[in-house]
């Protein structure tokens, strides 16, 4: 997924450049897999373990550094302001405990008399965060909330 980021969509070289770039990332990532099982199994074999172990462990070291030094030159995709609330599950969850607060002063509001019947029984003070959130996200957030 971040390789794909890397390649603009409205670009047509880019967009042909983005086939090519995951053909190559599957066979480097079949080839690393390859040469890593016949290397490491030598290793720990004939040699030790510790230096089976140590080896990808370098390995993995090396790559995030050099994932981290070309940070400077990657492109972000964020996506507008509306996709971006509503598909980070923080402020989705939040929204709800905020809507259940501004709420909780309310006995029986009308349009919680109108909503189906079929939420949870557990923390149903969260309830009345759906005059203003979808039921989905106030079950959302009783499912995180029941996890804690």
């Amino acid at each position: 997924a971040f390789g794909a980021d890397q390649f603009d969509e409205q670009n047509p070289e880019e967009s042909k450049a983005k086939s090519v770039y995951f053909n190559w990332s599957y066979f480097a990532r079949s080839a690393g897999i390859l040469a890593t099982r016949l290397i490491s199994n030598y290793v720990q074999e004939n040699l030790s373990w510790a230096l089976g172990f140590g080896i990808p462990c370098l390995s993995m070291i090396l790559a995030l550094f050099f994932f981290l030094l070309g940070t400077n030159t990657y492109r972000f995709s964020t996506g507008g302001e509306a996709r971006k609330h509503n598909n980070n599950p923080f402020v989705r969850i939040g929204r709800v405990f905020v809507a259940a607060a501004k709420n909780r002063r309310q006995t029986s509001p009308e349009s919680l008399l109108l909503l189906p019947t079929e939420s949870s029984k557990k923390f149903r003070f969260l309830d009345r965060a759906m005059v203003s959130c979808n039921s989905a996200e106030v079950e959302e957030a009783k499912a995180v909330l029941s996890l804690v």
